[in-house]
């Protein structure tokens, strides 16, 4: 399975490094957690998938779609909150589909954990 991750990043040369060696770490997780293999059950379907979060967000925090979605759009999403409006669109799409898939979202604001430089450093 071919899969691209898209890091919405805009000024970020400081921050690059670390938020590719963290992809690196979850990439190494698709397989051992069976991620691949969950995704892969919708393989055909046109569906934003949406993982399960710690608070299960109503939108897609870590949203999965079709590779489709960008060949007829020409683009990923237009807004900077991608999370939001991919969600907004697969909802009036009705091609919105919930995942057997966990995802820890660990961020400083949220739990507690990862204060760190790349998150100490984000734009606000």
């Amino acid at each position: 399975m071919k899969i691209s991750i898209v890091i919405p990043a805009f000024n970020e040369e400081k921050l690059l490094p670390a938020t590719l060696e963290a992809v690196r770490k979850a990439n190494r997780s698709w397989s051992d957690q069976g991620w691949d293999t969950e995704i892969m059950k919708y393989d055909g379907e046109f569906k934003l998938l949406a993982v399960h979060t710690h608070r299960d967000h109503p939108y897609s925090i870590f949203p999965i779609v079709p590779h489709k979605w960008i060949e007829i759009l020409g683009y990923l999403c237009p807004h900077q909150i991608s999370d939001a409006w991919l969600s907004q669109q697969a909802y009036m799409l009705n091609i919105w589909q919930r995942i057997d898939v966990i995802v820890k979202h660990d961020r400083y604001d949220l739990t507690g954990n990862n204060n760190d430089t790349v998150f100490q450093n984000r734009p606000m």
